[in-house]
C-alpha cells in the first residue's frame, strides 16, 4: 500500500510508528522539512520505499506546493496528516483527500494556539 504522510513543517521529530500499518510498502512525501522529513527517515529505517514529490514551480509558480499535493494524494492508497492545527498546506491536502474519497488519518499532537 501506498502511504502519503503529510503535516506540518513545525513537527520535526514525531513517533509514526503506531500509526502505519504492516501493508504499507511505500511511503509518498512531499520532500519539505518538518513531517516530510520525518516520513522519509521512517521509510529509510523501516525498508520502505519512498517517494519524494516535490512542487514544480517552474510548471506552476505560485500553485506549485498545492498542485503537488494533489498528485501525491492522487497517487496515494491512504492520506496520513500529522498536523499542528495551523498549517495551511496540510489542511488543503486533507481537505482534497476528503473530496477524493480517500482514506485518511488526522493526528494533532499540538493544540491550536
Amino acid at each position: 500500500m501506498k502511504l502519503l504522510i503529510v503535516g506540518s513543517r513545525s513537527i520535526k521529530d514525531f513517533d509514526l510508528w503506531p500509526y502505519i500499518s504492516a501493508d504499507v510498502d511505500t511511503v509518498i512525501s512531499g520532500g519539505a522539512v518538518g513531517i516530510d522529513s520525518v516520513a522519509e527517515r521512517y521509510a529509510d529505517s523501516h525498508g520502505l520505499s519512498k517517494y519524494i514529490l516535490r512542487p514544480r514551480y517552474d510548471l506552476y509558480g505560485r500553485a506549485a506546493p498545492l498542485k503537488r499535493n494533489e498528485q501525491m494524494v492522487d497517487m496515494a492508497d491512504a492520506v496520513l496528516v500529522i498536523w499542528d492545527g495551523r498549517s495551511k498546506g496540510a489542511q488543503y491536502t486533507l481537505k482534497y483527500a476528503q473530496k477524493m474519497h480517500k482514506p485518511f488519518v488526522v493526528v494533532t499532537p499540538f493544540s491550536k494556539k
